[in-house]
């Protein structure tokens, strides 16, 4: 079976709570990420939850890269 790429997870715990739940940074953050890769961005949607929490996705050509966030947890 050929391998076609890698799927990494992680989990983060004692993070900045107030960047958790500010997608406009966080996009942007990410995309410099995607951008420093090499990798080429489709399109990214990001959804702020009520009252708090993120999801977001940035799609793009090579596979997806995305984020779900629990500020309340930090």
């Amino acid at each position: 079976m050929k391998i076609l790429g890698r799927h990494l997870i992680a989990e983060y715990a004692d993070c900045n709570r107030a960047l958790l739940d500010r997608p406009d940074e966080l996009e942007t953050r990410m995309k410099e990420a995607v951008r420093k890769s090499g990798a080429t961005i489709v399109r990214s949607v990001f959804h702020r939850y009520n009252p708090h929490g993120i999801s977001g996705v940035i799609v793009i050509a090579e596979s997806h890269f995305s984020i779900h966030t629990w500020p309340e947890y930090g």
